[in-house]
Order: C-alpha cells, then structure tokens, then sequence
C-alpha cells in the first residue's frame, strides 16, 4: 500500500514537471513519462507474480470449471483496458474505444457457453 502511495505523488509530482518543462524545452516532457511508465512497471513486476501463483492456486483448488473463464475475462478487461487507457493518453481515444468494443465482445464470445448453461439449468 505504501508504495501506492509513493508512485501516486511522484506520477504527481511528474505531471507538475511535465506541466512546467512544456513552456520551457517540450521535447524533455516525453522522457519524464518515459521515465515514469519504466518506474510504473518496476512497481508492478513484483505484484505480478503473487497475482500468478494465487490463479493457479485458486484454480486448482476450485471444483468448479467456470474458474478459468472467469479469469480469461479477467485477463481481457484489464489487456483491454490499459491498452485502451494508453491510447487515450496519447490522444487516439476513438483507436482506444474500439479496442474495448472488441474487448467486449471476446468477453461475450467467452461467456455464452456459460449463459447456455445458465438457461439449460433454469428450464430443467
């Protein structure tokens, strides 16, 4: 948690960088968020092996078969999303909106053979 709270106020204080370098030498703005998104992953990878191991655990202790669609989902909405939200950062919202679309329908596509079980369940 407290390294939340340490990337939140350098991100914070890189935008107020960012904001006062622009007038100055814009061409240094682009390797304060280069050097932030590096620093922003370094905080990530350790994460993302605990994140790993609890799937695998999770899935082999669970005796439901529904486990692995579910994180399938999971793994799209967030691929999806940050993909999504980079394009936004970089001004191409409309490529950013399209790749959500298609993220929701993969995340539909994955889902039906479990609304069909859903409604063969309710009719028997």
């Amino acid at each position: 948690m407290n390294e939340l709270f340490t990337l939140c106020g350098i991100g914070l204080c890189a935008v107020f960088a960012i904001s006062v370098i622009r007038e100055i030498h814009s061409e240094y703005v682009k390797w304060i968020v280069l050097g932030f998104i590096v620093l922003c992953i370094a905080f990530i990878v350790p994460n993302v092996e605990n994140v790993v191991s609890f799937i695998g655990n999770a899935s082999a202790k669970s005796s439901t078969k529904y486990i692995g669609t579910i994180m399938k989902a999971l793994g799209i909405t967030y691929l999806t999303g940050t993909a999504s939200q980079i394009c936004h950062g970089v001004g191409e919202g409309t490529i950013g909106e399209h790749i959500e679309t298609v993220g929701k329908i993969e995340i539909l596509a994955l889902s039906i053979p479990l609304f069909g079980e859903l409604l063969e369940m309710s009719l028997l």
